[in-house]
């Protein structure tokens, strides 16, 4: 079995594993971008990723504005 890397060229492989993906919940959302949990409940799903979906990490944003002037 062959693969092809990113530069189109084909390696050898002695296996590939199979890799389940599967869509986040709205909590992991909420966790991920440092919300309380719970913080989008009573909407419907939809605009429960929407709203995270859209958010900003303050931690994110803060570490990254701390570090520019490094």
């Amino acid at each position: 079995m062959t693969t092809k890397d990113r530069l189109n060229k084909e390696s050898q492989t002695s296996s590939l594993k199979k890799v389940r993906v599967r869509k986040l919940t709205p909590l992991e959302g909420e966790r991920l971008q440092g919300f309380p949990d719970h913080w989008t409940t009573g909407i419907p799903n939809t605009e429960r990723y929407r709203t995270v979906g859209n958010a900003v990490t303050i931690p994110v944003i803060e570490y990254i504005v701390k570090n520019l002037e490094d």
